[in-house]
């Protein structure tokens, strides 16, 4: 599996938002859910941490609320370096927690 982060991103729009894009995720097998820390990702049910080496995005998403800009969101689709598939759901903005640079670059939404 080819971990070049160059061709991993992808804007899509879902006319469903966020819950319609989460569906089709899972749908198409990325059922794990991950949580971001500053330096890794997190899988909770898997017990296993993440690190941005060890993890390709394969489709983003954003999620833009005109009403409530406090409230956008992006969705990752992400296969881990062992073939886990999940999603992270991220805020973007002002309310976005640290992280590092590496994670950073990993998550940073090329267009």
């Amino acid at each position: 599996m080819s971990m070049n982060t160059n061709e991993t991103y992808r804007r899509k729009e879902i006319e469903t938002g966020l819950a319609g894009a989460l569906a089709d995720l899972a749908d198409r097998g990325y059922k794990q859910k991950f949580r971001r820390e500053p330096n890794r990702l997190c899988c909770i049910e898997l017990y296993r941490w993440i690190t941005p080496d060890q993890f390709a995005v394969d489709e983003s998403y954003y999620f833009e609320e005109i009403s409530r800009p406090d409230i956008d969101r992006m969705v990752y689709a992400i296969t881990t370096h062992d073939g886990v598939k999940g999603f992270l759901v991220d805020s973007c903005g002002v309310y976005a927690d640290n992280m590092s640079f590496e994670m950073f670059q990993k998550l940073e939404v090329k267009i």
